[in-house]
């Protein structure tokens, strides 16, 4: 595999206005996926969750959960694409 995921370093992130908490495991379809959570320390009206798969590392949700009570949810996938030369 080319793909590693890895915590953003502190010299990556600007720590005073943003973070990643990593919130463990768990099921996202049939993979099982890293949760992390992304905390903007400027917006404090939503929450942003994201899951990554821990065999391609590919994302795989994003969950925004507003003050209001409003949720987003959006899931991925990737599928092998076949080209045929014209």
């Amino acid at each position: 595999n080319d793909y590693a995921f890895e915590s953003p370093t502190e010299d990556e992130l600007d720590t005073a206005s943003s973070e990643y908490k990593k919130l463990g495991k768990e099921a996202c379809g049939n993979l099982t996926c890293f949760k992390y959570q992304f905390i903007d320390n400027t917006d404090t009206s939503s929450k942003q969750f994201l899951w990554f798969d821990d065999e391609d590392y590919h994302m795989q949700k994003l969950r925004i959960e507003n003050t209001d009570g409003s949720v987003s949810e959006q899931t991925y996938s990737y599928e092998n694409v076949s080209v045929t030369v014209p």
